[in-house]
């Protein structure tokens, strides 16, 4: 009965570090999807270095949510 009780324990913690890590996938995600857009805004309006410095932003965000991603799929089941 006892390793009943662990394994649910263990479970909460890995739902809850599984939602932890899809919230900040998910804000990640809004984040790039912004930078994107921003992007295209800037370059339409004529403004190249500062559409090359966000373009840049969503590049290291695109690394992050890959990142993220990696941390997800090697939490335990």
């Amino acid at each position: 009965m006892r390793n009943i009780g662990v394994r649910k324990n263990k479970n909460a913690k890995n739902t809850e570090v599984e939602l932890d890590i899809g919230s900040l996938f998910s804000d990640l995600s809004e984040m790039y999807n912004r930078t994107i857009l921003l992007t295209e805004k800037l370059r339409t309006k004529g403004y190249k270095r500062s559409s090359d410095e966000v373009f840049e932003i969503g590049i290291l965000l695109n690394h992050a949510l890959r990142i993220s991603g990696d941390a997800l799929s090697h939490l335990p089941l």
